[in-house]
């Protein structure tokens, strides 16, 4: 079970007026960049429940497109978000139903020049922690806490095996690890959240792996 310290129960260092609606949708944000690995287009925020009710109020729009441009929850940039964006990235705020969720859930669909997208889901859980849940209709769970390596690869025997002995011969040691897959021998998702630092060499040799698609890392108290 994680723990957290007074400081995360009381509220973050951050910019805005609300840990949940602000720096956690923040968070969100800059996640979601991370997870989609490359220059983002096109933005459209689907947003669900106190989100899409008070957004623009509380500044959860502002703060969501400020992740999605690499900016902290903490930075003063924060606040000239939407004059950052213009020219870099065009963006959409939708109010919609995403069911069962928590009331402070977006959905993010990002789209580069070439048309490639990806569907992040996430969720300001209160203290400013938010929680990404799915990535492309996969549920998931990653938060930041740790450093946080996601790949995408092969549903194939031995994957696991292989990719887990490269953190062994890096001693790197794996704190959770989790599994998800979309269909049986297709792709499949593995969230590693890890004890150490990860450097660029590591990640280059989970991307030289045969049959790893993407890799994608999340330092942590990002």
């Amino acid at each position: 079970m994680k723990q957290y310290s007074i400081f995360d129960i009381i509220g973050p260092d951050m910019i805005g007026p609300s840990s949940s609606h602000t720096a956690g949708a923040a968070k969100i944000g800059y996640m979601a960049l991370k997870i989609f690995g490359m220059p983002i287009h096109k933005v459209l925020f689907e947003l669900h429940g106190s989100f899409a009710q008070t957004y623009q109020g509380h500044g959860t729009d502002k703060a969501l497109l400020a992740g999605i441009l690499g900016i902290h929850h903490n930075d003063e940039r924060l606040s000239e978000a939407f004059e950052r964006a213009e020219g870099l990235v065009e963006y959409q705020f939708e109010k919609a139903d995403l069911g069962e969720v928590h009331p402070n859930t977006v959905r993010i669909t990002m789209t580069s020049q070439d048309g490639i997208s990806t569907v992040v889901q996430g969720s300001s859980i209160g203290g400013g922690h938010a929680m990404i849940t799915e990535i492309n209709e996969v549920q998931v769970e990653i938060d930041g806490t740790y450093d946080t390596i996601i790949t995408v690869h092969k549903d194939q025997p031995g994957m696991v095996a292989t990719l887990s002995k490269i953190f062994a011969e890096e001693r790197i040691n794996i704190a959770y690890m989790k599994l998800y897959r979309e269909t049986r021998g297709m792709n499949a998702i593995m969230v590693l959240e890890v004890d150490e630092s990860i450097c660029k060499e590591q990640l280059t040799k989970l991307k030289e792996q045969k049959d790893v698609y993407k890799v994608t890392w999340i330092p942590r108290g990002d």
